[in-house]
């Protein structure tokens, strides 16, 4: 599956979790970052710099869906991979993240 098939699955499965996704220049001024979960008056939202690339993208929006049961969802198993792995490359970078201060 190429990385534009992965990223639509990814919206759809934002949709079906009631999740909005939006893409902006996010990197402005002193603020730089990819994007990722919020919540906007009590509703979830993605958010996501326009200007990554579609593996950056796949990235910030896997993660961020990670968060979220997704069992109740038909997910095809190689976008369940795309969003486990996600998941395990954040715990790992913030591992490092934590590691790096002591």
């Amino acid at each position: 599956m190429n990385k534009e098939n992965i990223l639509q699955q990814l919206e759809e499965i934002a949709e079906r979790l009631s999740i909005r996704i939006t893409y902006d220049s996010l990197k402005e001024g002193s603020i730089n970052t990819r994007g990722g979960l919020c919540k906007v008056s009590g509703d979830y939202r993605i958010l996501v710099d326009k200007r990554l690339t579609a593996k950056e993208k796949i990235d910030v929006i896997a993660i961020s869906i990670s968060k979220f049961d997704i069992s109740q969802f038909y997910v095809p198993p190689e976008i369940r991979d795309v969003i486990a792995n996600s998941s395990e490359a954040e715990d790992e970078q913030q591992a490092v993240h934590v590691n790096s201060h002591d």
